[in-house]
């Protein structure tokens, strides 16, 4: 396109027509710009992870769910639920949509719990999730009320690279009101037992510690050495052909116990029971989707720069014509 300076007529100033068909020409090309760039970029929602808010009679349990908004391909969560232990306190969390939920209650006491869920041979999830389901159990005066505020250590997808997602937190908050019938008074609440959580559909494990690969990746741990994250367990003390110690038997004198003897004495066949059969399924190779643009969206794309080329065709005509 020529330059500004070449259009000037004689006078020094750039004719009025000349002018209008540049600014038309530079209008087109913006607006063109723009519904391509608008085309080509959808608008991707945040993964949101929620509480709702709830009202728990006093003394008494009352189920609150932890819920995943606009989940794409969910490989693993990492989250902390804080409270007021005065006001609530949780006594059990039963595990939602995904393959494996581990829970943690030991903190309960002091206000607060720890869930990790991951995928283990599902694909990753989508949508609305339901992480858990919080049993709250309303321990403090009517009308008290204690936020529950979500703290999310990490959120990834359900690639091999476990990538991070981006994500936005709702807390919620308990509020404690009078029960419908006089409730029969109970000199301690129900117990606070926990720190175990629930396994379900365990994946592959490639050492024999009895942590799957994924959990241990999830955690920073080695999932091909048997001694981390656990040195105690089995699969670590055989690969170091180590014998657990004997734990003496309560009641029995150690000093009572026969030395033993200088003379070998005639082995006894052991009987050995025959394994289990193993659970694990097999490895499940894990591709990565690669998704193609929709046909629609890219005729309307050349369609565009087809129109945007004939437009500046069209200007450039109509300014030789106009000079």
């Amino acid at each position: 396109m020529p330059a500004v300076s070449d259009l000037r007529t004689g006078g020094g100033r750039v004719s009025k027509k000349k002018q209008a068909w540049i600014t038309a020409g530079y209008a087109v090309m913006l607006a063109l710009t723009f519904s391509v760039l608008t085309l080509g970029s959808p608008a991707v929602a945040l993964t949101e992870v929620s509480i709702g808010s709830a009202h728990v009679e006093q003394n008494a349990p009352a189920a609150v769910p932890i819920t995943i908004h606009n989940a794409a391909d969910l490989g693993s969560v990492d989250l902390e639920l804080v409270f007021n232990p005065a006001i609530v306190t949780v006594t059990t969390i039963t595990a939602g949509d995904f393959d494996v939920t581990v829970t943690n209650l030991e903190e309960t006491a002091t206000g607060f719990v720890k869930i990790v869920a991951f995928q283990a041979k599902n694909p990753g999830l989508n949508g609305t999730v339901v992480l858990a389901q919080v049993t709250l159990y309303a321990r403090a005066a009517v009308d008290s009320t204690t936020p529950l505020n979500i703290s999310v250590n990490r959120m990834t997808d359900a690639t091999p690279f476990c990538r991070d997602i981006s994500y936005s937190v709702t807390n919620g908050s308990c509020t404690v009101i009078s029960s419908a019938a006089t409730p029969t008074p109970s000199a301690t609440p129900p117990s606070e037992t926990g720190g175990g959580g629930v396994l379900f559909s365990v994946s592959l494990d490639s050492d024999g510690d009895g942590y799957s690969d994924h959990y241990e990746r999830l955690t920073g741990s080695d999932p091909n050495d048997p001694c981390d994250p656990d040195p105690t367990c089995s699969a670590c003390l055989a690969s170091r052909k180590e014998i657990p110690p004997v734990v003496a038997t309560p009641g029995v004198s150690v000093r009572a116990m026969p030395l033993p003897s200088s003379t070998p004495s005639t082995p006894v066949p052991a009987i050995e029971q025959p394994a289990p059969p193993s659970a694990v399924p097999a490895r499940e190779e894990h591709v990565l989707d690669v998704h193609k643009p929709p046909g629609t969206l890219v005729l309307i794309l050349l369609a565009a720069i087809l129109l945007s080329g004939l437009l500046l065709l069209a200007v450039s005509r109509g300014w030789w014509k106009l000079r």
